[in-house]
């Protein structure tokens, strides 16, 4: 059994240089409005539910957002693009 290749990418090393850019992050990679990245409730970008949808506000720093229907709660910005990707 071989050894399984690992990761040239550190995980530490890419969330600090995320931290502060997870909007941009989130609109360019996961296709998410970067007007709804403003802390407050707006109709969900994927499953179109009024008032569903909501960044964290420290959304900026770590990426958090959450659909309460359809995406779930995502408390940082590696689980957000998880969940909003594989739906796609």
């Amino acid at each position: 059994m071989g050894k399984s290749a690992k990761s040239k990418y550190d995980l530490e090393t890419v969330r600090a240089a995320a931290t502060g850019r997870w909007i941009q992050i989130l609109a360019q990679l996961g296709g998410i409005p970067t007007e709804v990245l403003d802390g407050k409730h707006h109709p969900c970008f994927q499953c179109g539910g009024i008032d569903r949808f909501r960044a964290f506000d420290d959304v900026a720093e770590k990426g958090g957002i959450m659909c309460d229907h359809c995406i779930g709660k995502c408390s940082d910005g590696f689980a957000s693009l998880e969940k909003i990707t594989s739906k796609k």
